[in-house]
C-alpha cells in the first residue's frame, strides 16, 4: 500500500524547474508569434477573395461594365495623303 505526502523540491529541483518553465514560456511566445504571423497571412488572403466575390456579385447584379476597346472609327480614319510635285521633265538634246 503507498499513501501521498508532502514533498519539498530541493534548490537544484527548484533550478531545474525553472529553467524547464523558462523553455516552456519560450516556446508559447515563439507559437504565440506563428500564429499572429498566419493569421495576418490569412487575413490578406480572406479580404482579397472578399473582394473578388464582392465584384462580381457587382457585375452580376448590374448586367453590364465599362470596358476597354479600340476606337473603330480612329482605326480606320482616311489620312490625307500630302500631294508631292513631280520634278519637270528634261528634254533631252538630239
Amino acid at each position: 500500500m503507498t499513501r501521498q505526502m508532502r514533498y519539498d523540491f530541493s534548490p537544484t529541483e527548484l533550478l531545474e524547474l525553472g529553467h524547464r518553465l523558462a523553455r516552456q514560456e519560450k516556446a508559447l511566445a515563439a507559437v504565440k508569434d506563428e500564429k499572429a504571423t498566419k493569421n495576418k497571412l490569412m487575413t490578406k488572403h480572406i479580404k482579397k477573395l472578399e473582394e473578388a466575390i464582392a465584384e462580381l456579385s457587382q457585375q452580376i447584379d448590374q448586367g453590364w461594365e465599362f470596358r476597354e476597346v479600340e476606337d473603330q472609327v480612329e482605326m480606320f480614319a482616311e489620312v490625307p495623303i500630302p500631294i508631292v510635285d513631280k520634278p519637270a521633265k528634261r528634254e533631252r538634246k538630239q
